[in-house]
């Protein structure tokens, strides 16, 4: 069996995200996986337990919450994607759903899994 390649990891990521498939977003990332913010390089989490605590109550929360690639970049283990969000909603907060808005993903990949991914800003689309 051969190692699915950068994009092909970052495809499975992103399709199991608008799925909202928790348990096969988990599976395209290493146990040890830290996200950081890209314009401060603060951690934002680490591990599939970071991963479960994040993005677990987002799902539930944003049924209708999609991301579609609005270009995408390859660079060896790296892929560059600048997403659009639409139908987010703050999980447990009773808020109105925000605006959609843009956002920069950058994803290492290595051996078949995304171990870093960095995250910019939110960009609100008016």
């Amino acid at each position: 069996m051969s190692i699915p390649t950068p994009l092909q990891v970052v495809i499975a990521q992103l399709d199991a995200y608008n799925a909202r498939d928790i348990d096969a977003f988990c599976a395209t990332f290493t146990l040890d996986v830290a996200a950081y913010e890209l314009d401060t390089g603060v951690e934002r989490l680490r591990g599939h337990e970071g991963l479960r605590a994040r993005y677990g109550p987002q799902f539930a929360a944003s049924p209708r919450q999609r991301s579609r690639v609005v270009s995408r970049q390859e660079l060896g283990e790296m892929v560059f994607d600048l997403e659009f969000i639409t139908g987010y909603e703050p999980a447990g907060l009773g808020q109105a759903a925000p605006a959609p808005f843009h956002m920069m993903a950058v994803y290492r990949v290595r051996g078949g899994l995304i171990d870093r991914c960095w995250f910019s800003p939110r960009v609100t689309v008016s």
